[in-house]
């Protein structure tokens, strides 16, 4: 039997008619079931003509037991398309797709959403306001890390950080989209998010290669128990990438493809920006990408934004939970006070380095980052780690 049509069995697999009445390769493909908080996918082929990432909208209804959730879908270059659903509950499911193409519009099937199984406790939800849990109801002990430029690094390094991560007891990592370009991270990717070149992109035009990769390296971490929590926005940029900022529409749609592409994945944590001042320090243009986020995300992962001087106000509805560096003006002393002013749980994601750089930043000893671990612990907050050691090959993210 051939080995994809068993994974997929028993699959729908369609041919359709096109509008001059001829054959098409039209087709749609999808399993019998998934697991409840993993990820059902529709597949289906259409047109490649001109720029379906602008041009095409798709999207499904999902229902079950009269109960119904929408869902947008994406194209992912060479004629494909793909739905990506979360059920959150098991049993019987059908659906029925949208869109603005005769041939993916009007498609229906079903599945059954089975028992999660292994480490597959559902998504990480806010707790008795301050803390954390897994959506079935499992505790979660947040022990984060922070690894930047981890998906823009080299294809082996990627897998080495990823086996190191393994072997430790992480269960976050915060990671950029965009690649990083600042002292000891100044090296291109070998793939870029979008066509054309530095300071000349074509942000309606998706590198869809690295994006499978983006996505990869999120589904490699949910398979290993760990929450990706990730950073949507860069502002240490040596290519120009942020001037998507001053397109809009195409900003708007960078997003909603980030949405759609990655929401189905139950480790997802949703972060605004990394240092959000030196991207755009309006908050009115964060509080709109919040709600954004909030309105087109279905599954209502958390949401976060971080400061580097200019602190957002979180206790805006939008924000889940504070995501903090502590700063000479804006020490680790404040959790108490930041509860009662936040109502929210206190991350102190970044409390400087373990390292030994040059730099103030990245010179904790292994003892002072155990300290404010310490420090947030009993103080009713979370720590998160990050280090930044000299290397031979000047390896630093």
């Amino acid at each position: 039997m051939n080995v994809r049509l068993q994974l997929l069995v028993p699959a729908v697999v369609v041919a359709l008619m096109s509008a001059a009445g001829t054959l098409s390769a039209q087709s749609i493909q999808y399993p019998s079931s998934a697991e409840r908080w993993g990820v059902f996918e529709i597949v289906l082929s259409g047109p490649s003509a001109g720029n379906p990432y602008v041009d095409v909208s798709l999207g499904a209804t999902f229902t079950r037991s009269g109960s119904s959730v929408s869902v947008a879908g994406f194209y992912d270059g060479g004629g494909t398309y793909r739905i990506r659903f979360m059920p959150t509950q098991e049993g019987s499911w059908s659906f029925t797709t949208t869109s603005n193409v005769a041939a993916l519009s009007g498609r229906t099937g079903a599945f059954t959403a089975t028992s999660p199984a292994g480490n597959n406790h559902g998504p990480v939800r806010v707790r008795d306001q301050f803390h954390f849990r897994y959506e079935d109801g499992s505790p979660y002990h947040h022990i984060g890390t922070t690894w930047y430029n981890w998906t823009n690094q080299t294809a082996s390094l990627q897998e080495q950080t990823l086996q190191t991560l393994t072997g430790t007891r992480f269960n976050k990592m915060r990671f950029l989209i965009f690649p990083k370009y600042y002292v000891h991270n100044t090296d291109s990717p070998a793939v870029w998010p979008f066509e054309g070149s530095p300071h000349a992109w074509d942000f309606d035009r998706p590198v869809y290669a690295f994006w499978k990769n983006f996505e990869n390296r999120v589904r490699q971490l949910r398979d290993r128990g760990i929450e990706a929590d990730i950073i949507i926005n860069n502002p240490y940029d040596g290519w120009g990438l942020p001037e998507i900022k001053h397109q809009r529409a195409r900003e708007d749609r960078h997003w909603r493809h980030i949405i759609a592409r990655l929401s189905a994945f139950r480790n997802v944590w949703w972060s605004m920006s990394n240092e959000y001042e030196l991207w755009n320090s309006d908050d009115g243009y964060w509080d709109s990408m919040f709600q954004l986020f909030r309105d087109n995300d279905p599954y209502g992962h958390l949401r976060s934004i971080h400061n580097m001087f200019q602190v957002y106000d979180h206790s805006k509805p939008w924000v889940t939970h504070a995501s903090l560096q502590s700063q000479s003006h804006f020490p680790m002393d404040l959790t108490r006070s930041l509860r009662l002013q936040y109502g929210k749980p206190i991350v102190w994601d970044e409390v400087q380095y373990e390292g030994n750089i040059p730099e103030f930043w990245g010179r904790l000893t292994p003892e002072e980052m155990t300290g404010r671990f310490w420090t947030g612990l009993t103080d009713g907050s979370y720590v998160g780690h990050s280090e930044t050691y000299l290397h031979p090959q000047n390896i630093i993210w």
